[in-house]
């Protein structure tokens, strides 16, 4: 069933919206349709040719008017919900971790909740990733309203850990959900798909604006009870405890005060050869280029846990993505031998105008081309995390290892061009100069592990592709 988007517009109200601080949203038939189901097509499970890319098709009379009453039907709810109130006691995640914004349940006429709608306001710094928002915090933002949603549908009381063990998040095409309240938030969309009693899933889609693909996690959590999880993981020390809240009262974020890799990333091994010194005529016949890079993230402190667990801190996930999205850019920038182009940013977002004031980098204006001194970032595409072991405040260091490869010749091409600073022989319409990068990861155990070192802590692939970034002066 296909739809034209101008066809039908859905406003949901409820006559419940009575809290000053949470505004109705206004979805159509694309958001609708992500929480009934009735479509045969999971928006977070699209491919190319599924239903988003047809939404402005042409639709013939009798779809148009099964749409239309299916959706007068199915009118939805919008009920605020409290984070002290509706949340805390549920899930024990809790600021400055979590971050959600202005959050609705979505209730059907007969009262079931089919998911969540909220947003964020991107805090954690772009650091060497291109975009509007970096993807360590559009995964923290959409972990934690999976697990909302997955708290809301739990029939059994008390309070439960939902720990992503595994997780897809790629990029797709705009979908125009309707639910940024103001601008320079991001829109989030979460739905619990199944929930047993060890563990559930859910599909998620953030998204900032038009100009951007949107993105879309599929995530598997263990579910874990509070007197399970005290059973099995220690509360941390009461020195730790003190320090973690003296932290929070002070108002310090370890996720706005982020930096990148405490240490250097070194290169082991490379299939490149003098690729950085070849000219676009003296090309290898390889048709595979790849380089190995590792470094080292030492004991997390309990200060960089914050809100990720009241009494047991936990390195989160997201946080933990944001130092592989690090290394994943410096490792690509020595394969491609561009080490001093990948500068890190510190802003937090690029849409809308960011919560503090751009210091480097913003979209082109109409016409501008693309120079020789405008660096470069990365763009992650799909990320796929198999997370195998919680790493707890004081614990161990953990060894990343990491390989960069790319399958086609023409990374000579590339290579020349960053040895010659020639990147204006690319259209200004198009910000993407190279193909895409293989990338696949690797975390284990280090110092502070005792007898587990070198044990799996994680294990991720992703699909990079490079974009350079535009200098302009902000008025």
């Amino acid at each position: 069933m296909l739809f034209n988007q101008g066809a039908f517009l859905l406003t949901l109200t409820s006559n419940v919206l009575t809290s000053p601080g949470i505004m109705a949203y206004t979805f159509g038939p694309k958001t609708t349709d992500f929480f009934t189901r009735r479509s045969p097509f999971g928006l977070a499970n699209q491919n190319d040719e599924s239903i988003i890319n047809h939404f402005d098709a042409p639709m013939p009379d009798d779809t148009k008017k099964f749409q239309e009453e299916f959706h007068a039907f199915h009118s939805l709810e919008q009920v605020p919900l409290d984070y002290h109130n509706d949340i805390k006691d549920k899930i024990d995640v809790s600021i400055p971790y979590y971050d959600l914004q202005n959050e609705v349940a979505i209730q059907d006429e007969a009262g079931d909740e089919l998911g969540v709608v909220c947003n964020i306001v991107p805090e954690m710094p772009m650091g060497r990733e291109g975009g509007n928002i970096c993807m360590a915090e559009a995964g923290r933002g959409m972990a934690i309203a999976g697990s909302v949603a997955a708290a809301r549908q739990q029939t059994r009381g008390g309070k439960f850990y939902y720990l992503a063990l595994q997780a897809k998040m790629t990029r797709r095409p705009y979908v125009g959900l309707g639910t940024s309240a103001a601008p320079g938030q991001a829109s989030i969309v979460a739905k619990c798909i199944e929930m047993k009693k060890r563990s559930c899933s859910c599909e998620i889609i953030l998204e900032t604006d038009s100009s951007e693909d949107a993105w879309f996690l599929e995530v598997t959590y263990k579910v874990i009870s509070l007197k399970t999880f005290r059973r099995l993981f220690q509360e941390a020390k009461k020195d730790d405890l003190k320090r973690m809240k003296e932290a929070q009262s002070k108002g310090y974020s370890p996720y706005m005060e982020f930096s990148g890799l405490t240490n250097p990333v070194l290169p082991h091994s490379s299939s490149k050869g003098d690729a950085i010194n070849v000219t676009e005529e003296k090309r290898p016949e390889t048709k595979v280029q790849s380089i190995t890079c590792s470094t080292v993230l030492p004991k997390p402190i309990p200060e960089q846990c914050l809100g990720h667990f009241e009494k047991s801190p936990a390195l989160p996930v997201a946080y933990t993505v944001a130092f592989l999205s690090d290394l994943m850019a410096q490792s690509i920038s020595q394969l491609v031998g561009a080490d001093d182009d990948f500068p890190f940013n510190p802003n937090p977002s690029l849409f809308h105008g960011p919560a503090t004031p751009l210091a480097h980098y913003v979209a082109p204006s109409p016409g501008v081309s693309i120079g020789a001194e405008e660096p470069l970032s990365i763009v992650c595409e799909e990320f796929n995390l198999n997370a195998e072991e919680l790493v707890f405040a004081n614990s161990f260091e953990q060894n990343f290892i990491c390989k960069a490869q790319y399958h086609r010749p023409e990374l000579q091409s590339l290579i020349s061009m960053v040895a010659s600073k020639r990147w204006s022989a690319y259209p200004p319409t198009s910000l993407n100069i190279s193909p895409r990068f293989e990338v696949t990861m690797m975390g284990t155990k280090g110092v502070g592990s005792e007898g587990k070192y070198g044990e799996g802590v994680f294990r991720s692939t992703s699909i990079i592709k490079l974009q350079q970034r535009t200098k302009t002066v902000r008025d």
